[in-house]
């Protein structure tokens, strides 16, 4: 780690952003495994998650596009 970083007390900022990151994590496996106990709740949660992939992909996908003059 930069000494810059160690003197502004980023050391302990970076360990509490790391745990707090490791908690909602946790959180959304939990949340997962509860939908999927829900019937219909995992059908609903996956078109979700793939319209918002696709969505995603096709903006960066003609992002590339129009930067490369396509």
């Amino acid at each position: 780690m930069p000494r810059a970083m160690r003197s502004f007390g980023m050391r302990s900022a970076l360990k509490k952003h790391k745990s707090t990151g490791l908690w909602l994590l946790g959180i959304a496996l939990v949340v997962a495994a509860a939908l999927l106990l829900v019937p219909g709740a995992a059908a609903v949660a996956g078109r979700l998650v793939g319209s918002l992939w696709v969505s995603t992909m096709g903006a960066v996908f003609g992002l590339i596009g129009g930067l490369l003059g396509g």
